[in-house]
């Protein structure tokens, strides 16, 4: 290992130069122009369609499903998805963390009123042993800093035998990680980069050591898609997330990479992207059978209990 692939660890929580041969992110097919004079509706039932042809791609049948859930969108989209194509007896649902936090509240309470089969892991009473920690960092490679997973072991006998879906890249390919002023050159953007993903921002544990170079840039037009994004997908996604939350021993589905979804979301306007715009209409529109009513009781559960009103903003503007 050399120096700066050390300092690059030291300073983002993980190995930049690493080649993530599992995960391919391609955006070679955005295409500005075909959604160009596509109205916001008939988006949507684009989106909707294709969202469905994802999950279907994504399913098999006679099994049992585990899906990871918390207070965000995606988990939830992902549970619509799975309702369509089999009954909830088959689906299996977990939330991590700790009581009067959002993914662990919000998530459990989605999960008792759809009926599935759920387990919540209260991570301040789990217990961290040394040998599963060792198996763990094996597990993803020794690709990133550790303690951002789930209770592993726990996980793997729960879950044995179920297929896993994730949701990784969902919220990051909708639009939720564009910049209000994005990088206008590379130099730029990496910078950016760094100073957006640096764990201490108090200290620098490189002592100025330059690592920039580590930063994959093998970009396409910044028309097409932000230089920020593309440095996003191309090393944060692949190099430190996916590692995590894709790691070894999972039979995992993974129904946000699904090529035609890609092409779609990145094609349409930036301006309905941001903010994830086009993919909050799109779920509060087209989820009408079995979420949109549970989460309306969610919405006066948490009101009348939880009182985290800067949640409920965001949820109230989409109702």
């Amino acid at each position: 290992m050399n120096l700066e692939n050390l300092n690059s660890f030291l300073t983002i929580g993980c190995y930049l130069d690493y080649k993530n041969d599992g995960i391919a992110i391609d955006v070679s097919n955005i295409d500005k122009q075909k959604y160009e004079n596509v109205d916001k509706k008939e988006l949507i039932k684009i989106g909707a369609e294709l969202w469905r042809e994802s999950i279907f791609y994504n399913f098999q049948d006679n099994q049992q499903h585990s899906v990871p859930i918390s207070e965000g969108l995606d988990s939830r989209a992902v549970l619509e998805g799975l309702l369509e194509y089999t009954e909830v007896k088959n689906i299996h649902t977990s939330t991590i963390g700790t009581p009067n936090a959002l993914d662990y509240d919000i998530g459990k309470y989605v999960a008792k009123k759809i009926g599935t089969q759920h387990i919540s892991f209260y991570l301040t009473k789990h217990t961290y042993k040394q040998n599963e920690i060792e198996d763990i960092s094996k597990r993803i490679q020794y690709q990133a800093v550790l303690f951002h997973h789930w209770p592993v072991w726990e996980v793997d006998k729960r879950f044995n035998g179920c297929i896993q879906w994730s949701v990784y890249f969902g919220e990051t390919l909708t639009g939720n990680h564009m910049l209000a002023t994005p990088s206008f050159t590379i130099e730029e953007a990496r910078k950016q980069f760094i100073k957006k993903n640096s764990y201490a921002k108090s200290i620098d544990l490189t002592n100025g050591s330059d690592f920039s170079n580590l930063i994959e840039c093998n970009c396409i037009s910044k028309d097409d898609l932000t230089l920020d994004e593309q440095l996003d997908f191309q090393n944060r996604q692949t190099k430190y997330i996916a590692p995590i939350v894709l790691m070894k021993g999972y039979d995992y589905k993974t129904p946000f990479l699904c090529q035609s979804w890609i092409d779609f979301i990145l094609s349409v306007s930036s301006s309905l992207r941001k903010d994830q715009a086009l993919y909050k209409k799109y779920y509060f529109t087209v989820s009408q059978r079995n979420l949109v009513t549970k989460q309306k009781q969610t919405l006066d559960y948490l009101l009348k209990h939880l009182k985290m009103q800067y949640l409920l903003k965001e949820w109230l503007i989409n109702f």
